[in-house]
């Protein structure tokens, strides 16, 4: 069924232009890296002590899989073709803007309505790509679909943006995490499964928060002087990009695993690069 009306989808349609940027992607396809690392952590009960203890994060495996080549079957084709090409035809060049005064370190006024246009945008395609890994763990439901086809937001989501001390060139890096709920996990604490998913363009990145159930536990509180806030849009006439500090990769890769906020209990990874 597609994620995003509920209907059945035809055989032979594969959603991936829309959270690729299409032809755009394919021009800079024989620079890109064939490959995709996973990855997975978790704190693990100890009876000695009576608490959750860390548990080192598992190698990451490594395969080849080109993002050029990232697709699903979970969106029907009128959803493909219709709302969600318009919707990346009218976010793209708004990305593209953003990505040039990341490079260049100049000031761009984003609107509010035009931050909620790439915040929904950032979120379909947090959902879309979710939809390209195995399907034991989702975050993304038809509720969430359906809400962002109507041309809603994801209840309790947030989206930030960033500008990269150093080029990332084409990457995306996602994670879903089951977040506990106080700074110290304790055994039979309800856990909040969310999807973190950050894409990069060069010195441009998006990252995007979606909870699966809203205001269980507290998103991620990013420091102002290195993001900037899409989603909520906190300036009366919309916001300023980029923020003052430019993000090291560390930090980025610290933002989508969790690590910078609440602890988690369990966290599986997926890196494109």
């Amino acid at each position: 069924m597609c994620i995003f009306c509920g209907r059945p989808w035809g055989a032979g349609v594969n959603h991936s232009e829309q959270h690729v940027l299409g032809k755009r992607l394919k021009k800079h396809a024989a620079g890109l890296p064939n490959a995709r690392a996973k990855s997975s952590g978790s704190l693990l009960f100890d009876p000695d002590s009576r608490q959750f203890v860390a548990h080192p994060m598992t190698s990451p495996g490594a395969r080849n899989s080109s993002l050029v080549n990232l697709a699903t079957r979970d969106v029907c084709e009128e959803c493909n073709t219709h709302w969600m090409r318009e919707l990346e035809e009218r976010a793209t060049p708004l990305f593209l803007d953003l990505a040039d005064a990341a490079a260049n370190n100049a000031p761009l006024v984003i609107s509010r309505t035009q931050a909620r246009m790439l915040a929904r945008r950032a979120q379909v395609m947090g959902l879309t790509h979710e939809l390209t890994t195995p399907p034991d763990i989702r975050v993304g439901d038809s509720a969430m679909g359906m809400t962002l086809r109507r041309g809603g937001i994801a209840r309790g989501s947030m989206v930030w943006l960033a500008r990269t001390q150093v080029d990332l060139g084409i990457q995306i890096r996602q994670a879903q995490l089951s977040i506990s709920p106080t700074p110290v996990v304790m055994p039979g604490d309800p856990e909040n499964l969310s999807l973190m998913l950050a894409w990069s363009w060069f010195n441009f990145t998006v990252l995007v928060y979606i909870p699966e159930v809203p205001g269980r536990t507290q998103g991620p509180t990013l420091p102002f002087d290195r993001w900037t806030a899409l989603q909520p849009c906190g300036g009366a006439s919309g916001v300023e990009y980029p923020p003052m500090v430019p993000l090291h990769p560390s930090e980025l890769d610290d933002a989508v695993t969790g690590r910078s906020w609440l602890p988690f209990v369990w966290n599986g990874g997926v890196r494109s690069a």
